[in-house]
């Protein structure tokens, strides 16, 4: 019949209604526990006692934690830690099935993935041994946890004028406009541009400041920009944690292509200091050719750490 309802009065529960209940009203993912450790070792990954909902709504809960063996890799690798199930109509059912994927899924699963993510290895390489700071779980689909994991890690979004930034250096024959209209696209922007007549190539430097909120640290920082194709004509952008050391970044040079475009800048996850309440900055040095300009029109950090 092409209805179907659940809990009628007089009705038999089945294990197959309640998985559709669960399958129609929650998400898949893990809720509770289902932590990630190093083994002592470093050659394994030990799974902590939890909750998970399947992906066709069969509710797995582990007693007690286990491990997946684990061989460190020669060159740096990202894995996904999955868990799958096969659901079948006999006694006892089929066992959800845990694995060390290469590769990165994303925590909701991949379309044709039979089961859900647990959470990701990101290996340096070099063979060295597995430690913390290579795991990261997935994030619980418990409300009381979720909810307010995300609403910490919203984003923080800049337009122009940019109100946190201060231009602490700027070339002889450079100019900063703080704010600027673009009529072809309708984007508000802050531009630094060179005369033509410039000596040379010039910089101009711009500190952002952002304060530790909850112990979050950015993940990336996205710029909207446009920049010439001069190669030389560029943005730089670096990353200084609260003790004002440089943090390593990836992608952090920005190049043109004579178009509006998004350059998304990645910031070690591992590396830096982040205390909880002190500032931190970003730092944008703008390198320009004679007659060149450089437009900014939005600068976001971004703190969900999930792929």
């Amino acid at each position: 019949m092409p209805q179907q309802r659940f809990y009628n009065y007089g009705s038999t529960g089945t294990s197959s209604s309640e998985n559709t209940i669960h399958y129609a009203l929650h998400k898949r993912g893990v809720y509770r526990g289902l932590d990630l450790a190093p083994n002592t070792a470093g050659d394994g990954v030990e799974i902590g006692a939890g909750y998970a909902l399947m992906h066709n709504g069969v509710l797995c809960y582990e007693s007690t934690a286990f491990e997946l063996s684990f061989s460190p890799p020669a060159v740096a690798t990202n894995y996904t830690i999955i868990a799958t199930h096969t659901y079948r109509e006999l006694i006892g059912g089929d066992p959800v099935e845990y694995a060390i994927e290469v590769g990165t899924l994303r925590p909701l699963g991949d379309p044709t993935l039979d089961g859900i993510v647990i959470g990701w290895i990101r290996h340096p390489g070099g063979s060295v041994a597995l430690d913390a700071s290579h795991l990261q779980g997935a994030p619980k689909q418990i409300p009381e946890g979720n909810v307010p994991e995300a609403t910490t890690l919203l984003p923080i979004e800049l337009v122009a004028p940019m109100q946190r930034s201060y231009l602490s250096s700027i070339g002889p024959d450079l100019t900063f406009n703080a704010s600027q209209f673009d009529v072809g696209t309708f984007t508000i922007y802050q531009e630094v541009v060179s005369s033509p007549t410039a000596v040379g190539v010039q910089t101009a430097i711009q500190q952002f400041q952002f304060y530790v909120n909850d112990a979050v640290r950015p993940d990336s920082i996205s710029l909207y920009n446009f920049i010439n194709a001069p190669v030389t004509t560029k943005i730089d952008v670096e990353v200084y944690g609260t003790d004002q050391v440089l943090v390593p970044v990836t992608n952090g040079t920005i190049t043109g292509t004579a178009a509006w475009q998004t350059s998304t800048v990645s910031v070690d996850r591992t590396s830096g200091t982040f205390d909880d309440g002190k500032p931190y900055t970003v730092r944008v040095t703008y390198t320009l050719d004679p007659g060149e300009a450089i437009w900014v029109g939005r600068l976001k950090l971004n703190f969900w750490p999930y792929p």
